[in-house]
């Protein structure tokens, strides 16, 4: 499996949704981390036939009080 192309924080803004390994690159954490946070209610995230999707907009609102 090939990794994910890197995703600017420029570009997240444009989507609905981000994967895990996208969240986790702009995070800085690994992707089993993102996951695991993603489950705990860490993130918000919706399921979606099997796949956990970060959403995008409140993500990036987390992402930017933390900084």
């Amino acid at each position: 499996m090939s990794q994910p192309k890197p995703i600017t924080l420029s570009e997240a803004r444009e989507r609905v949704t981000l994967s895990i390994a996208e969240a986790a690159y702009l995070l800085g954490a690994s992707p089993s981390w993102t996951y695991a946070e993603a489950e705990r209610g860490g993130l918000p995230m919706r399921r979606y036939q099997g796949r956990i999707l970060v959403l995008a907009q409140p993500f990036i609102r987390q992402f930017e009080e933390a900084s």
